[in-house]
């Protein structure tokens, strides 16, 4: 197992704090960073390092389900795995379901080709060339016999990332939620390679579905990973966290104290239905930047 660095890394570097800062303004977690920004999570993480380190056995692991309201940290959360992944010496990838590009279970040849296209670019030395799928676009028939072998086309991509040096391939699956623009023939196929990988883990794989709610009509058997709830104690922690990366990715002291961030933000998510912890975020790196503005 790698060591971890410490949380606190990323504010020796001003560079990768810009990088997370603007990144967190946009809505999207950071690459950079996400441990230093993750809050109410020690039970996130000790579920994900259990699934790992069974994989690293090269034992079989049960599905990790992410499940959250939109802009409640789903995407966090999928980053932190990823994260985690990376420390356990695994390779990482996360394909996102996207009908309109033929990504998904639905297309299980088509969302392997993407998964090898995410690792190409993720880890550009890997060595994905006895995959012909990489070069060539998948036909019908391949698309159709991929029905039933992808679980186990996925146990040998996993082995040949074991044989490179990784303990193992994490495999997450976002915005599963979105099958239900599937229709006919699509939405049956759909479940058929999801309840075969269900019924049929493969070794040195964690494979995590991330959803922002039900799959209706499904029954997916798997551990559930809630992100943290929005609270104030949580607020208060990650208000002062990104007061601190703020000031060294602008190299100044704000003249407001984090509590103070954090109850002016709290104020204005308030009874918020959901995506209160992007939207606390967005309005502390707002104000902090409203701040900044008036001071040059």
């Amino acid at each position: 197992m790698m060591v971890a660095q410490s949380p606190e890394w990323i504010l020796s570097d001003q560079h990768a704090c810009r990088r997370a800062i603007w990144a967190l303004k946009a809505g999207r977690p950071p690459r950079e960073g996400i441990r230093f920004l993750s809050v109410g999570v020690d039970r996130v993480l000790a579920t994900v390092r259990s699934a790992l380190q069974e994989a690293a056995a090269g034992r079989p692991v049960s599905l990790l389900i992410v499940r959250s309201a939109y802009g409640e940290g789903k995407s966090h959360t999928l980053r932190l795995i990823a994260e985690e992944a990376q420390e356990h010496r695994f390779a990482w990838v996360v394909v996102t379901f996207d009908r309109e590009q033929q990504i998904g279970l639905h297309k299980p040849a088509w969302l392997f080709r993407s998964i090898l296209w995410e690792l190409r670019w993720n880890y550009p030395t890997i060595d994905l060339y006895r995959w012909i799928l990489l070069n060539r676009k998948p036909s019908r028939f391949v698309d159709r016999q991929m029905r039933t072998e992808l679980g186990r086309v996925l146990g040998h991509l996993a082995g040949s990332l074991r044989a490179q040096g990784f303990a193992g391939l994490v495999l997450c699956l976002d915005e599963l939620e979105n099958y239900k623009l599937l229709v006919g023939q699509q939405n049956a196929i759909f479940r058929e390679v999801l309840g075969r990988l269900c019924e049929a883990p493969q070794p040195s794989i964690v494979l995590v579905l991330a959803m922002t709610d039900e799959l209706y009509g499904l029954h997916v058997p798997g551990q559930v990973i809630d992100p943290p709830t929005f609270d104030d104690s949580g607020a208060r922690t990650l208000a002062k966290r990104l007061y601190q990366l703020h000031g060294v990715a602008f190299d100044w002291r704000p003249p407001i104290s984090p509590d103070s961030l954090a109850s002016e933000a709290s104020k204005r998510v308030g009874d918020t239905p959901s995506g209160r912890w992007r939207l606390f975020v967005q309005d502390v790196i707002t104000r902090l930047e409203v701040l900044h503005q008036e001071e040059c």
